[in-house]
Order: C-alpha cells, then structure tokens, then sequence
C-alpha cells in the first residue's frame, strides 16, 4: 500500500481542532497528484512574476495596461500555453506537453483576481472555502 495509508495512496487529515481524521478521498489519483502540486506551482512563479505585496501584480499591471480586468490578462495566458500544447499534439508531441499545470494554474489565477474583484475582501480573509460569490437564497449553499 503506498504511503498514504489508503489504497489509492491519498489521505485527508484535519488538525484544525487538534485531532487528525483520515478517510479517502474520492477521485482520480492522478487529479489529486495535480492539484496537490499546484501551490507549490503558484508560489514558484508568483515569486518572479508578482511582488510580495501582490502575487497576481503582473496580471492586474497588464490589464490595466489594456483598460480590462486582470482576469483578462490571465486569459491570454491562458490561450498562449493552451495553443502551445495543441501546437505539440498536431506535431506528434502529446507526450511532451508540459502545460496542463500552467493552465490549471492559471485558471485559479483568474478566479482569484475575479475574487478579488467581486467580493468582499473581508470575506476573502476569513471564509477561503466558501462558494464565491455568494447570495443570500443561494440553493447551493450549504452552509446556512
């Protein structure tokens, strides 16, 4: 069994109330490889692309640049790495393409300056695992 202690190697443990719960979590395992992997992504190339006061700089200067929300400058990343990979496939090269992350990455970039652009930064400090945005006869949520 791999490390992990579950078949699929993948383990939640919760220490928030000074206690440790492990259950599996559903999924694919390589999804969850993935998404384990991403901050460590966002902080490597936040550190060279933003500043400490703002990770996301190089997005919001962009747009702003251009008269549009920062999301858009993610965007055209986006589009970028997304045109490289399908470059390599239509070149036979589907198993060199190193962009999945980066767009993954990326998405969350923009969902982050949507965020920040939509919400409430009070709620962006202490709720990060709320739905955003929220209204109040949201059917979805489930935390009411």
């Amino acid at each position: 069994m791999p490390a992990g202690g579950s078949a699929s190697g993948w383990r939640f443990v919760d220490t928030r109330a000074g206690f440790e719960d492990s259950f599996r979590v559903p999924g694919d395992p390589g999804w969850r490889q993935a998404h384990k992997e991403l901050l460590a992504l966002h902080v490597e190339k936040s550190a060279t692309y933003g500043s400490n006061a703002d990770p996301l700089a190089n997005f919001s200067e962009s747009a702003a640049v251009l008269g549009k929300p920062a999301e858009y400058a993610v965007l055209v990343r986006v589009l970028d790495k997304v045109a490289r990979a399908v470059h390599m496939i239509d070149a036979g090269k589907a198993d060199l393409v190193k962009e999945y992350p980066d767009v993954a990455s990326l998405a969350l970039c923009a969902e982050a300056l949507l965020r920040r652009r939509t919400c409430d930064p009070a709620q962006l400090r202490t709720s990060p695992a709320h739905r955003w945005p929220v209204s109040d006869n949201d059917p979805g949520d489930e935390t009411e």
